[in-house]
């Protein structure tokens, strides 16, 4: 609404998540934002779960910790499935050594496995289709570690966000990061530069050809500054230097340099004209540069907006009258 009311609501909620990620930052001990736009230039897509742990806690810590946990997941164990209106289902599968599962799940029948092997877990949840409840249940090794259960949340806990949006009809092409354009010029750039510095050794190490008009036997050749040695009569030393165009490869090479640059993070978003001298066409170029960012930042801030309403529907769920307390501090 537009009261005074409701925007000192929404100044409060604010207030909140802004003290709510800094208590998730030192929660984890690391900035979780900046890995996840890590992984949107890197992998083309982020990942995060975002749970209410104030039960998974040691009974006496559980009033003294902050209940909410965001945590960054790698992309390529995540997998999940939308339909035009929900999301069906997400998973998270990963690897865990033995003695941890025994310790969170000392039911399950992994004694004849050693402590330092390796099994799968999925965590995996799933919106009921008939009336949108949300289930939960953890596979480990193919056993239930914990069986499939009705949960309270609101929405599935597992976000997965796009890094480039380009096609997202067409699974190949509807996540790209952004080094994508540079994935085979990089493959070329490296054979060009392997080149050059074959080239170079022509240059540095000519090949020494060793000739006696008179067919005698030279012996072991050792050249090194400095040293004299006697040969014998009719004795030719010749040099054969190959000559290569390494001033072409060169060229080639900064051309495919340019393109790798242009179509990341071209140089004048740090203030490099180029050829250009009038300060609209700067401008301009300045402006579309940063633009290449935009699809990342817009995809990676609608997860986050979907990151502040699962937090908000966990505190409505499992905060009671009293809510979740967070400190924080401000910019001064």
């Amino acid at each position: 609404d537009e009261t005074e009311e409701a925007e000192e609501v929404s100044q409060r909620k604010e207030r909140w998540l802004a003290a709510a990620y800094q208590r998730i930052y030192q929660q984890q001990r690391m900035n979780v934002v900046a890995l996840l736009e890590h992984f949107s230039f890197l992998r083309g897509r982020h990942a995060f779960s975002v749970n209410w742990v104030k039960d998974d806690y040691p009974k006496n810590m559980r009033d003294k910790v902050f209940p909410i946990l965001i945590r960054p997941l790698d992309p390529l164990n995540v997998g999940i499935s939308r339909n035009p209106l929900y999301t069906d289902y997400a998973f998270h599968k990963y690897c865990e050594k033995v003695g941890k599962v025994k310790r969170r799940y000392p039911k399950l029948e992994l004694a004849k496995k050693k402590d330092d092997a390796e099994v799968d877990v999925i965590d995996y949840w799933w919106t009921d289709p008939k009336d949108g409840d949300i289930w939960h249940c953890i596979v480990v090794d193919g056993e239930f570690g914990k069986k499939p259960t009705k949960t309270d949340y609101m929405h599935i806990p597992i976000v997965v966000g796009h890094g480039d949006l380009s096609n997202y009809l067409n699974n190949d092409w509807s996540s790209l990061p952004l080094i994508y354009p540079t994935i085979d010029l990089w493959k070329y750039q490296c054979r060009l530069t392997s080149q050059m510095a074959t080239m170079n050794m022509w240059y540095a190490q000519p090949h020494v050809a060793v000739t006696n008009e008179n067919g005698m036997d030279v012996g072991d050749i050792d050249i090194k500054p400095g040293v004299y040695k006697q040969y014998p009569m009719g004795t030719r030393f010749e040099q054969i230097q190959v000559r290569p165009d390494l001033a072409i490869v060169q060229t080639i090479e900064q051309r495919v340099a340019s393109a790798m640059q242009d179509s990341t993070f071209p140089k004048v978003m740090y203030g490099d004209a180029g050829n250009i001298q009038s300060g609209y066409g700067v401008n301009s170029l300045a402006n579309n540069a940063k633009g290449r960012i935009n699809p990342f930042r817009e995809n990676l801030e609608m997860s986050l907006q979907h990151a502040n309403e699962i937090m908000f529907s966990l505190i409505e769920t499992f905060g009671g009258a009293t809510g979740v307390n967070v400190w924080g501090k401000d910019a001064a």
